[in-house]
């Protein structure tokens, strides 16, 4: 069975317990950036400008104001982890040395050993993973496609017609992944309200963010103008989530 393997690179001492560090051996194009709580906490504090740092302890209590819940909650992210574990296990999955484990902002990988240089640390069945061709042979997908529209999120757009579909089936055979996925992103700065951005004022994520929802609204837009009955099956807000 075709698999996606990561091993742990080459260099560097060990990872320790706790803190697994997989990557891609394979050329991989930037991840956008993503702040939260702990980047705040993790930021220089100067003495001598007490106000920065009254700034940024005031932006970590808004991200943490946004990521608390309760143990209940909690839990039941374990349950739909431990769910989630068991399709990829089922599949044919293999992480041996991985655990699964939910946390107050959602969920995290974790070493259950010192992982060895070059040792695997998780394979996936390619079965298990959702490519974008799904996206391109369904009907909204082919609409979309004989369109010819030029989309800002060209790579991804067909994946998200396809997810926005998929996901509202019950009987989908990644309900697994769609339960484990977060319903509030309201700790990352793309859903941040006006008042909140302003602790980001001076910060060049400012025009990023601005630049990026402007780009999502155009492609969501694009796509009611080619199907007008997507918005019934998908809000702006929802496709902006996914």
């Amino acid at each position: 069975t075709p698999v996606a393997t990561v091993r742990r690179p080459g260099r560097g001492p060990p990872v320790p317990r706790g803190h697994a560090k997989v990557v891609r051996q394979e050329a991989m194009r930037p991840s956008r950036l993503r702040i939260s709580a702990a980047l705040y906490r993790m930021l220089p504090r100067p003495p001598q400008f007490s106000s920065t740092s009254r700034t940024v302890d005031t932006a970590a209590a808004i991200l943490n104001d946004h990521i608390s819940v309760d143990a209940s909650t909690i839990a039941a992210r374990g349950g739909k982890l431990k769910v989630f574990e068991e399709w990829l296990l089922d599949s044919g999955a293999k992480f041996p040395g991985l655990e699964l484990r939910a946390n107050d902002m959602g969920s995290a990988v974790h070493a259950k050993h010192d992982l060895g240089v070059q040792e695997v640390a998780v394979e996936i069945p390619l079965t298990c993973l959702i490519p974008a061709e799904l996206g391109k042979k369904s009907a909204l997908g082919e609409a979309v496609t004989d369109s010819r529209i030029q989309f800002d999120s060209a790579e991804n757009i067909h994946l998200m017609l396809f997810l926005l579909q998929d996901i509202q089936n019950p009987r989908s055979k990644y309900k697994p992944y769609y339960d484990i996925l977060p319903r509030d992103l309201s700790h990352l700065p793309l859903f941040w309200s006006d008042d909140e951005l302003k602790w980001l004022e001076g910060s060049p994520i400012i025009p990023a963010i601005e630049s990026r929802r402007n780009a999502i609204t155009n492609d969501y837009l694009q796509i009611c103008k080619v199907v007008p009955r997507f918005p019934e099956l998908a809000s702006l807000e929802a496709f902006v989530w996914r």
